[in-house]
């Protein structure tokens, strides 16, 4: 399970910035299922919106709530990789 921190100091982040990195190919799968089900859901009611990385970026700038706005890129983990060096 992923970590939820608390206010309580730094320990609390890196213990959850620890467990992200162990658990990356899971929330990456579970995000990127997500992904594609909010895109089919949406691509019900917006005809143009497809599953294509350039639709789902589409449907990203459509609606910001979307998880699509969500995802870690490759540069989020690798800050998040320094910051837990730190």
């Amino acid at each position: 399970m992923p970590r939820v921190g608390n206010v309580a100091g730094w320990s609390s982040d890196e213990e959850r910035f620890t467990r992200a990195f162990k658990l990356s190919d899971i929330l990456e799968s579970f995000v990127g299922t997500a992904i594609r089900e909010e895109c089919k859901a949406k691509a019900r009611h917006i005809p143009h919106i497809g599953s294509s990385d350039s639709d789902i970026q589409n449907l990203s700038l459509l609606d910001p709530h979307v998880i699509t706005s969500d995802k870690l890129t490759r540069d989020n983990w690798d800050h998040l990789a320094r910051i837990l060096q730190i």
